[in-house]
């Protein structure tokens, strides 16, 4: 059955006959999904110094004055919470993302991808970047796999605690699959 029908090249041939291709499926979809004109909500993943993210409504502009939302936040709070950050007019660069490519543009339409320079002391992970801070902070992203080994660090010289706090925040940013928690034991960090 293998040689007579192999399946991969037959599905292949099933989905690129009956599926719209990606422009004329955008043309019916994205018009539907996505508003220009309604208040900028963005989720945002760390990638080396370019977080990467998608606009899900309104246009994001480099110039305007937006507020990044931690995962924590709840819509509620306001300006005053410690999971609120302001970021300042003209503090971003924004790239469309085409691909392998990362154009330099001034805004970006809804239900594209964009890259953006200027989070990467702001955003561990994941954060929500929005226009107005009545917008709840967007669902934190999946990891398919969960950590399953627990390690206790300390430095040997109490004064290097900082220099381990800035070393296991690295290893956080770069890895999705770890979780670092900092536990303070009778006055000793573990």
């Amino acid at each position: 059955m293998r040689k007579w029908l192999p399946l991969a090249p037959s599905v292949l041939k099933m989905v690129s006959r009956v599926l719209p291709s990606p422009i004329a499926a955008q043309k019916t979809r994205a018009d539907r999904l996505c508003v220009p004109d309604a208040a900028d909500a963005d989720q945002v993943a760390t990638f080396h110094s370019i977080q990467v993210g998608r606009v899900f409504s309104g246009t994001l502009k480099a110039q305007d004055l937006l507020y990044l939302l931690g995962p924590k936040y709840n819509g509620s709070e306001g300006v005053s919470s410690s999971h609120v950050t302001e970021i300042s007019p003209t503090s971003l660069q924004l790239y469309m993302v085409m691909g392998a490519d990362f154009v330099l543009v001034n805004e970006v339409p809804p239900g594209n991808i964009v890259g953006i320079v200027g989070l990467h002391e702001h955003v561990l992970k994941t954060a929500t970047l929005a226009s107005t801070v009545a917008c709840p902070s967007l669902a934190k992203m999946p990891y398919q796999a969960k950590p399953i080994v627990r390690v206790a660090v300390e430095p040997e010289d109490p004064r290097h605690f900082a220099e381990l706090e800035a070393g296991l925040q690295r290893l956080y940013r770069s890895d999705p699959t770890v979780e670092v928690h900092v536990q303070v034991w009778l006055f000793d960090p573990i």
